[in-house]
């Protein structure tokens, strides 16, 4: 499936490195030159990859839908990141060797330029905060601390301005009006993004909300509910999730920290749910959040369930926490609401046994009351791993519906293995995530 910031992210991408590659062909068939044009075209495209990477980075409310939700977006951006890593490493090591002919100081020249030389010691400080801001993205080092990989991440804005500063004076494939278009125009709007998300977009994005109540939902879960305190009710729709900042001053962890939470209520209240697992110490201090505390809300983000395929019939795996955005969707069909919007869809719950499974009975209750709804336990203490024969025996035509999936990171890959053995198309197949969101 194809959304239209799809296209835009590969003009944006191949635009430069197309033109590189075509004015920079150096004419010649030696070796030295095609390493030299290659070394040229990596440059462009791993800096290319890096702007468009930051650029992506906006986190804007609607903007993600067109990239097919937020999640979407940043695996996106996740892939760039790596793939300019890549390339601009290359590029170093190709245009090291472009040099050969001419003997290892010219190649020194490259590796271990001049003290003077500030432009090429820009590229270097680029590469250099490059790595250490995206070892972290890829758990090189094991994973790590969500806080302080967001901390880390504030590199960025040095590798940013380094690249810019060192590709301007010394590109050679553009004439300079060229270069300004380009290296001005993808350069420019990634560092404004970058300053938009580090100085203004927390304050301006975040909206004030009070706890208006804390319910434990089982064994180190428990759901939070929301309510405005200086603005109208959000508008969201079902399997969106929101940035919620507690400011509780009793917290133990996590006091103005911002983390990913799925919407778990209906659209159209006044107030909004979320669910929290006790998976780490930001999430344990909430297990004992203040009611009547202040905290702030961001969003709303994601497209877990696409207007088009709604209609469609439908296969719902939710696992864990997983299962709060067909919590939302179930009720809002349940209410009435957006019961026209969807087609007959099936829920398989998944839990280790009964009472992890946090929302059985609300789910239970709206499928009893809407002929759409359907709902199937699947316990791990009784039927093992969700298996291939499981899904054939409860939704025998699995194989043509459109496949939703949310729960812990096995358990998504079970599914795929299942969808793929059914014949599942991979466009018919939606998952979400909230890694590194």
């Amino acid at each position: 499936m194809r959304y239209s910031g799809d296209w835009l992210t590969t003009v944006l991408v191949g635009l430069p490195i197309g033109l590189s590659a075509v004015l920079g062909w150096p004419g010649g068939t030696s070796i030295p030159e095609l390493l030299g044009w290659l070394g040229r075209v990596t440059g462009v495209g791993g800096l290319a990859c890096l702007l468009v990477a930051a650029i992506m980075s906006v986190r804007l409310p609607r903007l993600d839908r067109h990239f097919g939700g937020l999640t979407r977006l940043w695996k996106q951006h996740h892939y760039l990141g790596l793939a300019s890593l890549l390339l601009l490493m290359a590029h170093v090591l190709l245009m090291a060797f472009s040099r050969l002919p001419w003997g290892l100081p010219a190649m020194q020249e490259v590796l271990l330029p001049p003290m003077a030389d500030a432009y090429m010691w820009a590229g270097w400080v680029a590469l250099i905060a490059m790595m250490i801001f995206l070892a972290p993205s890829f758990q090189f080092f094991g994973r790590p601390d969500y806080q302080r990989w967001k901390a880390i991440h504030f590199l960025a804005g040095l590798a940013l301005v380094a690249g810019v500063i060192h590709a301007v004076p010394l590109t050679r494939t553009f004439n300079l009006p060229m270069t300004l278009l380009v290296w001005g125009g993808l350069g420019g709007l990634a560092i404004l993004v970058f300053f938009w998300r580090a100085l203004i977009a927390r304050p301006l994005m975040r909206q004030p909300w009070r706890v208006e109540a804390v319910r434990t939902l089982a064994d180190r879960i428990v759901e939070i509910e929301l309510r405005p305190t200086r603005h109208r009710r959000m508008d969201f729709e079902p399997g969106q999730f929101i940035y919620f900042t507690p400011h509780d001053p009793a917290l133990s962890a996590g006091r103005n920290e911002e983390h990913p939470f799925t919407i778990s209520s209906a659209p159209g209240g006044d107030t909004l749910k979320i669910a929290v697992k006790d998976l780490g110490d930001a999430s344990h201090a909430l297990q004992s959040l203040n009611e009547g505390s202040e905290a702030s809300v961001e969003g709303p983000y994601g497209l877990f369930f696409p207007p088009e395929s709604r209609h469609r019939k439908q296969l719902w795996i939710g696992g864990g926490i997983g299962i709060t955005p067909f919590v939302s969707a179930a009720e809002a069909i349940h209410q009435g609401d957006w019961a026209e919007h969807w087609g007959e869809a099936l829920l398989i719950n998944c839990a280790n046994d009964p009472s992890r499974a946090y929302y059985l009975e609300q789910l239970q209750q709206a499928a009893q009351d809407h002929p759409k709804l359907a709902i199937q336990s699947h316990y791990f203490v009784e039927h093992g791993p969700l298996n291939t024969d499981f899904i054939r025996q409860h939704c025998p035509d699995a194989a043509e519906r459109e496949w939703f999936v949310c729960g812990p990171p096995a358990l998504t890959r079970i599914a795929r293995d299942i969808a793929r053995e059914l014949g599942v198309p991979s466009s018919s197949f939606h998952s979400e995530e909230f890694d590194f969101l």
